[in-house]
């Protein structure tokens, strides 16, 4: 791991800062040019530079007219997200908002959390209905990929929607999360831009929160963000959470020790406050913690597809103790072989575009498919690198 630099704390400390809205230390030394690529990597600039506006001090200067222009676009869309949700309400679908605003309005200034879509979950029998809604307001309908818990809907005017009908895919729910039930029925209200819709309930919302941060912190495109949203979330509902479901979710899954090791992160690095949370930290900790640092200096904002099967094919020998992983995750993920191989022609043509110039060619085509396919998933062998074997080590250090 490389170690933690001096311009890699500071963008931490001054993400805090500003996201706490707490006036940051004017006698450190700050390289803003470096801060701004550590800052930029973690999808938190935006909040920075907001943030500053508030400090003024001639020793920390802090502008960006892009970014100006980027919240100002992100709360025009959060509105006209809002107008097409109350279209949905209005025709009798239930919206529970994940997420996005539910985390945003922990910050100081809420619109700087920029977030390029909005996620809702409505019940399976409503998919339809909603899709068709949404393609009357311009949106792009994606097809849904097998194994995939949400729909995405597109629209140059409004952003992306993503439509969730579950809470995770089904390899991350059955094996990572061993499908425990942790959501009920019980959502509390929430108001959205003055529309009234729902959300999970303090406890839940934490619980979806910290699992979905667990599977980007594995699989990839994990920011320092997505921790503190957790944190702040902490923080904020300290007197609120059921922290005896919590606990029970926590250990089942083996994922208590990483939630200590994250709040040590925030008591080191964001400067939380130890009172700030009910969890006292174990001093055995620290180097955990600061591996953690490391860990968010080399793969912030990297997507880690063999991270991501390696630990999937842990979790099945440990549940399944016989079995082949890359079988069950074709068929859970990818539909098996008759969702594969039988597809159709657009599919096909999508994929072999000489086809729409020499049809006869489809049997060859069609076979070539079908070899590659069984061949990825019964004989192809990935090595993970000395950077992903380290990762793996380190994963396996904090418990997950």
């Amino acid at each position: 791991m490389f170690r933690v630099t001096k311009e890699f704390e500071n963008m931490l400390y001054l993400f805090s800062c500003a996201a706490q809205n707490i006036a940051p230390d004017i006698n450190r030394s700050y390289d803003i040019p470096l801060i701004k690529k550590y800052a930029v990597d973690n999808r938190v600039w935006p909040v920075i530079v907001i943030g500053a506006q508030k400090w003024e001090n001639d020793n920390l200067k802090i502008s960006d007219s892009a970014v100006a222009l980027e919240v100002y676009h992100n709360l025009l869309r959060t509105v006209k997200l809002a107008e097409v949700i109350k279209k949905l309400e209005n025709n009798g679908i239930s919206c529970c908002i994940l997420k996005g605003q539910t985390l945003a309005k922990l910050y100081a200034e809420p619109f700087s959390r920029i977030s390029s879509d909005i996620d809702i979950y409505i019940d399976s029998q409503d998919e339809k209905k909603s899709c068709k809604i949404l393609a009357e307001n311009g949106f792009e309908i994606l097809e849904r990929a097998f194994g995939s818990h949400h729909i995405k809907c597109i629209s140059e005017v409004y952003g992306r929607i993503e439509l969730h009908t579950e809470y995770f895919d089904k390899v991350i729910a059955e094996l990572w999360f061993s499908d425990l039930g942790c959501f009920s029925n019980q959502k509390i209200q929430f108001d959205f831009e003055n529309i009234q819709c729902s959300t999970l309930n303090i406890t839940e919302g934490l619980i979806f929160n910290f699992l979905h941060f667990i599977k980007h912190y594995i699989s990839g495109l994990v920011t320092v963000r997505q921790l503190m949203d957790n944190l702040l979330y902490l923080k904020a509902y300290k007197n609120e959470i059921n922290y005896e479901k919590l606990n029970y979710i926590l250990h089942k899954l083996h994922y208590h020790k990483f939630l200590l090791i994250c709040i040590g992160f925030g008591i080191k690095y964001f400067h939380f406050n130890e009172a700030d949370f009910v969890y006292e930290v174990p001093k055995e900790y620290n180097s955990l913690i600061l591996n953690l640092a490391e860990d968010f200096l080399v793969s912030a904002g990297n997507n880690d597809s063999m991270l991501y099967h390696e630990y999937g094919k842990t979790k099945y020998i440990s549940k399944h103790k016989k079995g082949f992983y890359r079988i069950y995750h074709f068929t859970k993920n990818s539909g098996g072989m008759r969702k594969n191989v039988v597809v159709s022609n657009k599919t096909m043509k999508e994929k072999y575009p000489i086809l729409n110039r020499y049809p006869l060619l489809y049997p060859f085509c069609f076979l070539m498919r079908a070899t590659v396919g069984v061949w990825k998933v019964f004989f192809s062998k990935n090595h993970a690198s000395r950077k992903e074997n380290k990762r793996l080590k380190l994963i396996k250090d904090f418990g997950l």
